[in-house]
């Protein structure tokens, strides 16, 4: 027999590992012993034992009828029986109530070895009351997807049958809530499903919630989780004839229940006559309630008379009770916000703090603090007038303490966990100083150390108070600085500068002058966009990276880095279908020109044509890709070897864009056109870059019809007599010359 104390042992194996277990084809001690961690092998043969232990019988109240004897549901024969299990041979007859009445058949195993053992055909029984948890009742939760979906409609009963206790975390646990609810004794089979939501208010449902447990038990323990400040519990039951019948049963709703849990991680403490208390705030928080009392009155120590009604915050509270000399006890209880938004429900009472109202240990502040460089170094220099009690020391470290120390007196345990007592802090102790008395010191500044900040802290006894903390920076430049230029927009980028918090992003034309200021980003904001988007002009600028770290009010710059931007020339073209008649040629007239520059050294194009795609690049001649020839100026029937677009000029205008021509002869079949420029060519002088977009292009593909008019001549229309005026001139996509 597996012993109560075992079953507890057993309770702290992960469920993961007690599942695999579950479903072991041959529990033999070798297979379960493999299977438990080397921490929980010594609990192997308590597990099998517990896998085959047989279910007691139900005895009816109203009836008594002896019990048949049950022979043990083993993977294979033990040689000898179990303790207080009697085997039959095979032959052996059994006692039966009456004559005519059949041999019972033999009972199944307990927990969820049962259940799964007799999908088919379930006979489990369910105590009356809660035993606890026992990992032996849970079924591995993947049998969720085996469920029949739920067709809602399940009535929720005003009072639920499902009961929570939160337990403390100890050493062998952690923090949980346990769950337990009433059995439903009117089925063969019953299943319960574990759900859980920090969704309250909504309709309960099996399905759209966490799925936490499948189990034949009525018993289950869930570990809380962090950053929680409540969460809904719902049980629901399977009750079916059988055990594979739950699967298809639609579920009843045995009760859902709201759990809030206690405030975590509060502390309290006093100074100078001012009770100041923290602990973790959290979503779902509405808000909390603090009560303060003396602890020689005792009664409830939430009593509604010692409630603050104001100091109060989400995760802090200040409070002066105008005594000294006494012990104070504090509680807190949180606040959350039911469903309709309106309503509120209290939380469970926190463990009591008690604090000493103590007397006159006061907080010393820097009268001046800096960072000075000397032949000998660099040191960090400071004033201070001295506290009227206890003894002065400093703290140099590379991050800022917490703010909370400095909200009141705080027990040096306080000062330890915070980590000023680490290897990596700097402190020095220069004892008991006079009451305002002035006194100057020096400290050399920690090598390798970009940032100091230096806390000032007043000690008495094993309580200390500290006092506010001043930064001082070092700020070097930003390293390896680049300028990328990209379709639409430039991307600076640079390695982040040690010791700075901002850089400041400005514009100057090119050689200085008047400075416009883009942005200060920060290194979250740097690292969130990859770097520095920039809209600069295309004539060039310069782009100026200053480094700044602020503290207090207090600004510290490092280097500048001036980057160039030699500017960007942007080709912009077009392209017409010119229909064959009128004593011109058909084919594709192309126009270009420079965005806002004329270009007296353009580069080079090339025209690609695809009947499957779109042209990638200049050279991308796969799947049917082929360049085409072209004409500078009119129209033409041959373009000679024009497969290079080149002129001496592109305009800054559209108007006088350079223009080239494509006889119809070139098009055999429909399909994509692109120009592209030389990749030699992308580079002028100077460092301008340059790059052709298709952003004016209203023609990329080309159709059979446009083929059609290229190649088929347009009727002349009617002449029409005109005695007072020229002839017109051509018209067209060409302009004449």
């Amino acid at each position: 027999m597996v012993s109560d104390a075992q079953r507890e042992e057993i309770a702290g194996v992960p469920a993961e590992i007690l599942h695999r277990i579950m479903r072991l084809p041959d529990p033999t001690f070798e297979a379960v012993n493999e299977a438990l961690p080397d921490e929980y092998q010594y609990l192997a043969q308590a597990v099998l034992d517990l896998l085959t232990e047989p279910a007691e019988e139900e005895i009816s109240e109203q009836e008594p009828v002896p019990a048949a004897p049950t022979p043990e549901l083993q993977p294979e024969p033990q040689p000898e029986p179990q303790p207080g299990v009697t085997e039959y041979e095979e032959d052996e007859p059994v006692e039966e109530p009456t004559p005519a009445a059949p041999a019972p058949a033999p009972a199944p195993t307990s927990g969820a070895a049962a259940f799964l053992a007799q999908l088919n055909d379930s006979t489990s029984t369910v105590d009356d009351e809660p035993q606890g948890f026992d990992p032996a009742d849970l079924l591995p939760i993947e049998l969720v997807h085996r469920f029949a979906q739920y067709e809602w409609g399940a009535t929720e009963d005003a009072t639920s049958k499902v009961r929570s206790k939160v337990v403390a975390a100890t050493d062998e646990k952690p923090a949980h809530v346990e769950l337990n609810w009433d059995p439903c004794t009117d089925a063969n089979d019953v299943l319960y499903r574990v759900v859980s939501t920090t969704m309250i208010g909504r309709p309960a449902t099996p399905e759209e919630n966490d799925q936490l447990a499948l189990t034949v038990g009525n018993f289950y323990e869930d570990p809380i989780r962090p950053g929680e400040a409540y969460r809904e519990y719902q049980v629901w039951a399977y009750p079916a004839q059988s055990a594979d019948a739950c699967f298809r049963a639609q579920p009843v709703l045995v009760g859902r229940e709201l759990v809030i849990f206690p405030i975590r991680d509060l502390s309290v403490s006093a100074s100078d006559g001012i009770i100041s208390g923290t602990w973790e705030s959290l979503p779902g928080h509405h808000h909390v309630r603090v009560f303060v009392s003396d602890l020689k009155i005792g009664g409830a120590p939430d009593s509604a008379q010692y409630e603050l009604g104001s100091g109060v915050s989400e995760r802090d509270f200040r409070h002066n009770p105008q005594v000294q000399g006494v012990t104070m006890r504090v509680v807190v209880k949180p606040v959350i916000l039911l469903g309709d938004g309106v309503s509120t429900m209290t939380g469970p009472i926190s463990e009591t703090r008690m604090v000493d109202i103590m007397g006159d240990l006061a907080q010393t502040n820097f009268e001046s603090v800096e960072r000075v460089e000397t032949n000998e170094g660099t040191l960090v220099q400071f004033s201070i007038y001295g506290p009227p009690a206890g003894s002065f020391r400093v703290y140099f470290t590379q991050r800022k303490p917490s703010d909370d120390l400095s909200w009141s007196v705080q027990p040096m345990e306080a000062l330890k966990q915070e980590g000023l007592d680490g290897p990596d802090v700097a402190s020095q102790d220069y004892g008991e100083i006079s009451h305002n008395e002035q006194f100057d010191a020096d400290y050399l500044w920690p090598d390798g150390w970009d940032a100091v900040f230096v806390t000032p802290v007043t000690v008495l006894g094993e309580y200390a108070w500290v006092g506010t903390t001043h930064a001082l920076q070092r700020v070097q430049e930003v390293t390896e600085p680049e300028l990328r230029e990209y379709v639409g927009f430039q991307l600076a980028t640079f390695g982040w500068p040690r010791g700075a918090s901002m850089v400041k992003v400005e514009r100057q034309y090119q050689g200085g002058g008047d400075r416009t200021t883009v942005k200060d980003f920060s290194e979250e904001d740097y690292t969130k966009h990859g770097g520095i988007r920039l809209q600069l002009d295309s004539g060039g600028e310069e782009v100026v990276l200053t480094p700044q770290n602020s503290y207090a009010g207090k600004t510290t710059y490092g280097p500048e880095t001036v980057l160039e931007y030699p500017g960007l020339r942007r080709y912009l073209y077009d392209v017409q279908v010119q229909p064959n008649g009128q004593g011109s040629p058909g084919g594709l007239a192309i126009a270009v020109w420079c965005d806002r520059h004329d270009d007296l050294n353009p580069p080079q194009f090339s025209v690609l044509f695809n009947d499957r795609r779109l042209p990638l690049a200049a050279e991308d001649l796969h799947h049917g890709g082929e360049k085409l020839r072209a004409v500078e100026g009119e129209p033409a029937e041959d373009p000679a070897t024009g497969f290079i677009l080149q002129t001496s000029r592109i305009s800054g205008n559209v108007g006088e864009a350079a223009r080239w021509f494509i006889p119809a002869s070139e098009f055999s079949v429909p399909g994509y056109l692109r120009l592209f420029m030389l990749p030699n060519d992308a580079v002028a002088n100077g460092g301008v870059r340059k790059i052709i977009t298709d952003e004016r292009l209203n023609k990329r593909f080309i159709t059979a019809q446009d083929i059609e008019a290229m190649r088929q001549p347009i009727p002349p229309p009617a002449p029409v007599e005109n005695h007072n005026q020229e002839p017109t001139g051509r018209r067209g996509f060409f302009r004449r010359r």
